[in-house]
């Protein structure tokens, strides 16, 4: 009930990077910014429960601007983009795989 993820993600100010992803049209499409939005209006406080389902949105607000994010979760290249941070999205084995014409049970 003591973590600190409130105080981090700082919902209450408009200024926040938090407001900037809620505000993001390309964000507005994911399941973790609909949830973040969902405990936002609710005033809800976040626990782990509410963190495991906002956990894209925790990760890219995390990262240090000098850091690039590596990742295969598509939802990154708008977290990252409305954040302004570097990222590099990598296929996944099963998309590489299919683009190499390679089928899968």
């Amino acid at each position: 009930m003591d973590c600190e993820v409130n105080a981090f993600l700082r919902l209450e100010r408009d200024r926040s990077d938090s407001s900037k992803l809620l505000a993001d049209p390309k964000c507005a499409t994911l399941k973790s910014i609909a949830k973040l939005s969902e405990f936002k209006k609710a005033g809800k406080w976040i626990t782990c429960r509410e963190c495991a389902r906002i956990g894209d949105v925790i990760i890219a607000l995390e990262q240090p601007s000098s850091w690039c994010l590596v990742h295969v979760d598509g939802d990154f290249h708008h977290l990252c983009h409305a954040l302004g941070r570097r990222h590099k999205q990598l296929p996944s084995v099963i998309a590489a795989d299919k683009k190499a014409g390679i089928k899968h049970p």
